[in-house]
């Protein structure tokens, strides 16, 4: 599924769909889970972007679900 965006943002679409799904159904509680790749060395961590962080951000403000994310070692 896309979720369109004119101005490349990532976390205000998908908390806007987060919400969108969750008064859908609305007797159900929503959990989204947001997986992450933790380095195995201190200076890979400077390679990964913080997608994840910004997509927590937004459905923590702008939603009523449950956000779980999932820190996976490589």
């Amino acid at each position: 599924m896309e979720i369109p965006d004119d101005h490349r943002r990532l976390g205000r679409p998908i908390a806007d769909f987060v919400d969108e799904l969750g008064s859908e159904h609305a007797y159900d509680r929503l959990t989204v889970l947001i997986p992450e790749v933790e380095p195995a060395r201190w200076w890979q961590r400077a390679l990964q972007n913080r997608r994840s962080a910004v997509i927590d951000r937004a459905l923590r403000r702008h939603t009523g679900a449950v956000v779980c994310r999932l820190r996976m070692r490589m």
